[in-house]
């Protein structure tokens, strides 16, 4: 699956619109994106941004907390709930 192009250039936007915000303004962006997005969307944003090498999208998506909601929409249904902390680690050494 290729993402939309109308997907990655709403992330990327808001992304942009977010860069050197103010705590409040950027907390407002993040949950503008939960509303917007469904969380599997989310994962495929960020499935798109790692199988391409497409940096500019995972900074975007690190900066919206979409891999964030990536993470939790990767979860079993069935079992346990955990965070899944060593993937937005490994997201940080990338950038």
């Amino acid at each position: 699956m290729t993402l939309p192009a109308q997907v990655k250039q709403t992330v990327l936007s808001l992304a942009k619109l977010s860069d050197g915000s103010d705590t409040e303004l950027l907390y407002f962006y993040r949950e503008y994106v939960r509303g917007l997005m469904h969380p599997v969307l989310c994962g495929w944003v960020l499935v798109d941004a790692l199988r391409n090498k497409d940096l500019v999208l995972l900074r975007a998506a690190t900066a919206l907390s979409i891999d964030a909601i990536a993470v939790d929409s990767f979860e079993h249904p069935y079992l346990p709930r955990r965070k899944l902390v060593e993937l937005p680690a490994a997201i940080k050494v990338l950038l």
